[in-house]
């Protein structure tokens, strides 16, 4: 359901507010029928460019994980924190056309993990490892506990 602006066209063109099927609800700027500028959705207060998240925003995944941070066409990038509901275990770093890509940290309950991500999401050797416990860090050079043959998933707790 739409309330709001409308161009010679009868597109959505201004302020105007939809509640999508789903129960979501966008309230903001929609330009030529696109959402487009400041706008706010149910994944908190985002910026849209033709329609998709551009700028900052935070959305809310179906399964319940966050990611915060910047957009680009509709894919994470840039600097951006994702979010796993399950573990509460967080992924910190650089966003590049929707994988983490140059520094960044995967952070658990105990631990973090400290290094460089590939542009395949995964970390490079070396890393670090750092207990929050102790303060303990260790130097990782070993791929495979960094996850080189695949990413790195959050523990399971």
């Amino acid at each position: 359901i739409y309330a709001g602006e409308r161009n010679e066209l009868k597109e959505r063109h201004g302020k105007g507010k939809n509640i999508f099927v789903n129960g979501d609800v966008y309230e903001g700027i929609y330009q030529n029928g696109k959402r487009n500028g400041q706008g706010s959705y149910v994944w908190k207060n985002g910026q849209f460019e033709n329609g998709k998240r551009h700028g900052s925003g935070s959305y809310t995944y179906a399964n319940g994980d966050v990611y915060e941070g910047s957009w680009k066409n509709d894919l994470k990038h840039g600097k951006g924190v994702y979010t796993f509901k399950g573990s509460g275990s967080k992924k910190k770093g650089i966003w590049v056309n929707g994988a983490l890509n140059g520094p960044g940290e995967i952070i658990h309950a105990d631990h973090k993990i400290i290094g460089r991500f590939t542009s395949n999401d995964v970390f490079q050797s070396p890393a670090k490892i750092q207990f929050f416990s102790n303060g303990y860090t260790i130097d990782v050079r070993d791929p495979l506990i960094l996850g080189k043959e695949s990413p790195l998933q959050p523990l399971q707790t």
